[in-house]
């Protein structure tokens, strides 16, 4: 109350009166299908309309996160929606993020085991080509064959790499660590659970404290003592 009315008494000072609602910055949201019936699997009208009931809810910015699919259905998709970055009328598109396809098919979660693939530098190129360099960050499996090369790849084309969609052990997720590899997708869900022989992808990411998580807080994918332990973490 006391800076607040010093405010009023100076002024140079316009004060707004919010009637008991809060001011804060922007929401980003890095991981999302979508929303209010509009998302990454549909077309590149349904983005706009996101964008736009995003931007409702307190969301300033976004990066569309698109599924694995067949690599031609991939390109054009990606080839449409990187098409409509800078027409939004709400929440602002950064870039999308690709939740595969280099997953582990022993942890699939929801998507489609003929939709994962192998490493391969040459399609990752294409579908950045596509998406006219607008892929900002890239889920990958660490312990698959060629993730070296992967990494190289993201950190020359700046791009976000994180780990999910993964059966790696520790030392997979501490060499993947070393390659540049800092983010973790959705913690605990489709990953090698933390055991008390061996830590798997889960253990990895709570004991590295210079990894960043992201965490599906909704109360049920996740149940809420385990949030209490992250955070208590």
């Amino acid at each position: 109350d006391f800076v607040f009315n010093e405010i009023k008494k100076n002024k140079d000072f316009k004060v707004i009166d919010l009637k008991g609602k809060y001011f804060a910055p922007k929401f980003i949201d890095t991981h999302i299908h979508g929303a209010f019936g509009f998302g990454a699997d549909g077309t590149k009208e349904d983005l706009l309309k996101l964008s736009k009931e995003l931007y409702k809810v307190g969301v300033g910015a976004f990066c569309p996160t698109l599924y694995p699919s067949a690599p031609s259905e991939m390109l054009k998709k990606l080839k449409d929606f990187s098409s409509i970055i800078g027409k939004e009328k709400g929440a602002r598109i950064i870039g999308f993020h690709l939740e595969g396809p280099f997953l582990s098919p022993k942890k699939p979660g929801v998507m489609k085991p003929s939709d994962i693939k192998e490493i391969d530098i040459s399609l990752i190129e294409k579908l950045y080509k596509a998406a006219n360099g607008k892929i900002v960050s890239l889920t990958a499996a660490p312990e698959l064959k060629n993730f070296s090369k992967l990494a190289a790849w993201a950190r020359k084309n700046k791009v976000i790499l994180q780990l999910g969609h993964t059966n790696a052990t520790y030392e997979d997720m501490q060499k993947a660590f070393s390659f540049g590899a800092k983010h973790i997708t959705h913690l605990f869900l489709a990953m090698s659970p933390l055991h008390h022989r061996e830590l798997g992808a889960a253990g990895a990411a709570l004991i590295n404290k210079d990894f960043s998580v992201e965490l599906l807080a909704d109360g049920c994918h996740i149940k809420p003592e385990v949030l209490r332990l992250v955070f208590a973490l």
